[in-house]
């Protein structure tokens, strides 16, 4: 099931116009950088931005270089929203 959708979201990345931020772990060993990179790049969005943190793992939010995951979360909701 998880593949499947996986695959129809690919397929469909193109449709996709809104914003989007992907935070992409280089050692993530449960989601293939190379394979989140291309979604990325069939994205229909022309408001998309990609961090690629190498050395990190799966869970970004658990790893010792946290604060600057968060960060750079925050500093793209804070570009995206009113204030």
């Amino acid at each position: 099931e998880g593949l499947r959708a996986a695959r129809e979201a690919f397929e469909s990345a193109e449709l996709i116009q809104m914003p989007v931020l992907l935070q992409q772990a280089g050692d993530d060993k449960l989601v293939d950088p190379t394979a989140v990179k291309q979604f990325f790049e069939r994205l229909g969005s022309p408001n998309k931005t990609w961090h690629l943190y190498e050395g990190l793992y799966h869970e970004l939010h658990e790893e010792p270089e946290r604060e600057q995951v968060l960060k750079d979360l925050m500093d793209w909701f804070e570009k995206r929203l009113p204030t």
